[in-house]
């Protein structure tokens, strides 16, 4: 199953971060065509680097966790700056995406 999985991931055309945030017509509706015939979309995070910088040490950090929740259930809590970063990226990725799906709507 992981393999099939792979196999369709990897034919799947990814859209470019740059084109969404542009808002280009072809990418737009790519994008909504992927949604909504497969309920994902594959996004190349093609630019700009502090995104893919940001995560890539998100990701490292998180490889030495034991846990993780988001958002934290603990009353003491701290996000160190790698994990802000982290979060910070996929929340401009998130806000561009949504940003490129209401675009003329």
């Amino acid at each position: 199953p992981e393999l099939q999985v792979f196999v369709k991931l990897s034919m799947t055309i990814a859209l470019r971060l740059t084109d969404l945030i542009a808002k280009k017509g072809p990418s737009i509706a790519s994008l909504r065509k992927y949604l909504g015939e497969r309920g994902y979309a594959v996004i190349n995070i093609d630019r700009p680097s502090h995104i893919i910088n940001a995560i890539e040490s998100g990701l490292d950090e998180a490889a030495t966790l034991d846990g993780f929740r988001f958002p934290p259930i603990d009353k003491d809590f701290s996000y160190n700056d790698a994990k802000r970063r982290a979060f910070c990226s996929l929340f401009e990725i998130g806000v561009a995406t949504f940003s490129a799906l209401t675009h003329g709507t």
